[in-house]
């Protein structure tokens, strides 16, 4: 094969690889968002909600070497205190993983789109020996009643461990305050 035949091979290649990674970067590869769920007040299984998600979605790759997870949040804003719901808080533990590639989004009623361009803050829940509860915080902007907010980002696992897979069906957080509690093994009946 003549040497001009390779170097134009590589060059298409090449663009060809460049222009897929721009599109991803792009931020045109959000899911759509149904006119009915901009449009949408409120959720008749849980009247006077403040906030729904309505699509979250994980997926997971599991590898000796780089398991990684993608995590897809999709919140609509339903009254003035889902608006407290713009303050995203992505919990990580130290050493077992590490959150990278996060990225959002604000999508107003009107389908207007503000991308979330501030700083992913970091932030340290709580911390004991051995053990540090981090969270990443980030802000949507321009968060309104009625508006969805979207955020996305990676989970990279620590290399050589399989960790438990968690299935969420049904989450109570937005429809009532979530409550916790915990009794040790051994004062357990």
């Amino acid at each position: 094969m003549p040497k001009r035949r390779v170097l134009f091979l590589l060059a298409m290649i090449f663009c060809v690889v460049a222009a897929n990674r721009l599109a991803n970067v792009s931020g045109s590869d959000w899911p759509p968002i149904k006119p009915e769920e901009l449009k949408m007040t409120g959720v008749p299984e849980a009247p006077g909600a403040p906030a729904v998600i309505l699509y979250r979605q994980v997926n997971r790759e599991d590898k000796l070497f780089g398991s990684k997870e993608h995590v897809y949040v999709r919140i609509k804003v339903l009254t003035e205190d889902g608006r407290k719901y713009a303050d995203v808080e992505i919990p990580s533990l130290q050493g077992r993983y590490d959150i990278s590639s996060v990225r959002g989004r604000t999508v107003h009623i009107d389908g207007t789109v503000i991308p979330f361009n501030g700083k992913v803050y970091d932030r340290t829940i709580l911390k004991s020996k051995g053990f540090s509860y981090l969270a990443k915080m980030l802000v949507m902007p321009d968060v309104q009643v009625g508006s969805a907010i979207e955020y996305e980002y990676y989970i990279d696992y620590q290399d050589r461990y399989f960790y438990q897979e968690e299935w969420v069906l049904s989450d109570a957080l937005f429809t009532r305050e979530a409550k916790f509690s915990f009794t040790p093994y051994w004062k357990r009946p």
